[in-house]
């Protein structure tokens, strides 16, 4: 993966790095994603190898899946989450790598992961380099904000990264869609609270 360090001053990683100096207690808390726990038992059936967590914060999915067995390459703009991932990985002896980098301009290997996790980050122009980063077999875990009455703006999150209801749908097309639905990681979803869209697919070949 070629690298691609985002310099001190870019706008992202500011923004993100006070973020998570801001909420560190509530991050630290932070269960995995709803939608990587509920399929525990496929990916315990999946032989085990490299997975990789784009724009894994501070890894609170990078943590899930090395404790599963898998050998996780997570990234993210921030050097405040990459340093608190690896403490937390280190503390726990997990198999996990974690680097900054800017994703909008990275490269990927292609046929290299088991699974690729993608929560709450959304960059269009890296669809292609995600389906062919995947294995024959390989599963990818996509979740994002979708566009609608409840879409979490206020402000803080462009409207250009947000799905368009069944965008992801097209998104992925040499992946087999094993499931996909919108909605909340909550039923009954809690008033007023961001839709998503959730999809599992995988690489037949």
């Amino acid at each position: 993966m070629a690298a691609d360090l985002p310099d001190r001053e870019h706008p992202d990683r500011v923004r993100w790095n006070r973020r998570y100096r801001e909420r560190e207690e509530r991050d630290r808390a932070r269960p995995p994603s709803r939608w990587l726990t509920s399929h525990r038992r496929l990916l315990l059936k999946l032989p085990k190898g490299p997975a990789f967590d784009l724009a894994c914060g501070t890894g609170r999915n990078s943590l899930y899946l090395a404790r599963l067995g898998f050998e996780v390459e997570a990234v993210d703009i921030s050097d405040v989450a990459v340093d608190r991932l690896r403490t937390r990985a280190a503390r726990r002896k997990l198999p996990i790598r974690a680097r900054v980098l800017n994703l909008e301009n990275a490269g990927l290997p292609r046929g290299r992961y088991r699974v690729i996790v993608n929560v709450n980050y959304l960059e269009r122009k890296l669809f292609p380099a995600i389906q062919a980063a995947l294995r024959p077999g390989g599963l990818l875990f996509f979740v994002s904000f979708l566009k609608g009455p409840s879409a979490p703006l206020r402000g803080r999150l462009n409207p250009d990264y947000l799905l368009d209801p069944g965008e992801l749908l097209r998104a992925f097309p040499a992946l087999e869609i094993l499931e996909y639905r919108e909605g909340t990681a909550e039923a009954p979803a809690p008033p007023g609270k961001p839709r998503s869209a959730f999809l599992l697919a995988r690489k037949n070949k």
